[in-house]
């Protein structure tokens, strides 16, 4: 079922309404610029782009603030690293390995990844813990809160295996494209990209074999249910899939109007309701295909581009919930590219991304940085009518004070 551009938003969308009422009503004070003046930044790591001491562009974040990413020691070896909010100076090495690329995160501060290109691993104050050990190739995609670890196994035929396990317990086989399996194909030919929540429902796009339709489908205990297909009003889907612990999904769809499968809007599927588009391709010059990302809230995330400018958004209006754009300065440098992706917001609303920067203004990359967004505190209406009202009052005894 869908809708078009339902009357709910993002709860985020709502604050960046009733604020802007308010800011508009008082002239005095500050707007919420494009730029994302509602939110404050904080440097969290950042490294040459060069192979040598860059950093891995998927960092995580939990409930907690905790943000967890990897810095590289050589072109291929790396360390996984704990950094928290509350404590920013001191940031905790977890692990190491090699070709490490997902760095998930979940709020008991334990981080899944891959390693060596075939082992799944997760690591905690207690210690680093093997899950998976295959050798044609292993790629870790998420973990939850009880510590379910989701990873796609490939087969030497070049098939995948969706298999999920945590710490002391059994590997679970959840889906593949084997002859025998739930999926042809995974949509692009390549990997599937799934996702797990906090059930351990696990989430992917791709051409379910009983049906033959291209599709996002959610992997559940009881059996696989269908978000949407490509019998209609779709006809093609993105890879990137997220979501929550209420089963709500989101993803890209591509309407069969559209000439071109790179024209796709935003939906989010509600759990127990449908599938409603909350971000349309008609008010964008394009949405990024791997840049998206939902919270227990609804709150979303994306990347995109309005106005010929890309840059994050955090609602579906592009002139005013543009949050950081290409050409912004973060850390004293110019932006030059932008990326968020799935586990990287958490349900407070605040969020990292990756961020790559031009020092010395010539228009190149010199390093890429991971950056903590955190909502600006914006005062309650009537804290701001005080606030008005004591400038007005001060205003009036100076001129008082000038009369005499």
């Amino acid at each position: 079922m869908h809708d078009t551009y339902p009357a709910w938003t993002n709860l985020r969308a709502l604050r960046h309404m009733s604020a802007g009422l308010v800011f508009f009503t008082l002239i005095s004070l500050t707007v919420r610029s494009a730029s994302g003046d509602m939110y404050d930044f904080t440097l969290v790591a950042s490294g040459s782009t060069s192979n040598f001491g860059n950093l891995g562009i998927y960092p995580g974040l939990n409930n907690n603030d905790q943000v967890s990413y990897v810095t590289r020691s050589s072109s291929t070896n790396g360390n996984i690293h704990r950094w928290d909010a509350a404590a920013p100076a001191t940031p905790i090495t977890l692990g190491s390995g090699s070709f490490i690329s997902h760095v998930p995160i979940n709020d008991s501060g334990a981080i899944a990844y891959n390693s060596a290109g075939s082992r799944g691993y997760i690591a905690d104050d207690s210690g680093v813990t093997e899950l998976f050990n295959n050798s044609f190739g292993t790629n870790v995609y998420g973990v939850n809160n009880s510590g379910d670890v989701v990873a796609a196994l490939k087969a030497s035929n070049g098939d995948y295996e969706v298999r999920v396990r945590r710490d002391g317990g059994s590997s679970r086989r959840v889906f593949s494209d084997a002859s025998s399996g739930e999926y042809s194909d995974y949509g692009s030919g390549g990997a599937p990209s799934p996702e797990i929540n906090g059930s351990g429902d696990v989430a992917v796009r791709g051409r379910l074999r009983s049906t033959s339709l291209d599709g996002i489908y959610v992997h559940t205990s009881t059996g696989i249910v269908t978000i949407d297909d490509a019998s209609g009003p779709l006809r093609q889907f993105g890879n990137i899939v997220d979501i929550n612990d209420a089963g709500d999904v989101a993803y890209y769809g591509t309407p069969d109007s559209a000439v071109s499968s790179a024209v796709r809007d935003f939906y989010i599927y509600e759990s127990g309701v449908g599938s409603s588009a909350v971000v349309s391709n008609a008010d964008f010059d394009y949405l990024s295909e791997a840049g998206l990302v939902i919270n227990n809230n609804r709150d979303f995330v994306f990347g995109g581009s309005a106005g010929g400018v890309a840059g994050l958004f955090d609602g579906s209006n592009p002139l005013t919930d543009r949050v950081i754009s290409i050409g912004d300065t973060l850390d004293g440098s110019s932006i030059t590219s932008l990326l968020i992706r799935r586990g990287m917001l958490n349900d407070s609303g605040n969020f990292v991304f990756s961020a790559w920067l031009d020092d010395d203004n010539n228009g190149t990359a010199d390093r890429n940085a991971i950056f903590f967004a955190t909502a600006a505190a914006v005062p309650e209406p009537s804290s701001l009518a005080l606030s008005a009202m004591g400038v007005l009052a001060v205003l009036a005894q100076r001129r008082r004070r000038k009369k005499a």
